[in-house]
């Protein structure tokens, strides 16, 4: 059974340091409005703390999912 407060496959956020640090330059992207937003800033902070090269952009106004859309 899948549990996601166990199984870092599910949620990221768990991922272990030790294993985190052999993660390639990690760039992410998120919208104020995206309801993982908080989440975002929480799992740069644990791959900055685990020495990855991580950079995030945040857009202003943007929901989730907001590179779907044709503009």
């Amino acid at each position: 059974r899948l549990d996601p407060s166990t199984d870092y496959y599910i949620s990221p956020i768990i991922t272990p340091p030790e294993i985190l640090a052999k993660f390639p330059p990690i760039r992410m992207m998120v919208g104020t409005h995206d309801p993982l937003y908080d989440d975002c800033w929480r799992f740069t902070e644990k791959l900055l703390d685990a020495g990855v090269d991580v950079n995030m952009k945040v857009y202003e106004r943007m929901m989730h999912g907001f590179l779907n859309f044709d503009v």
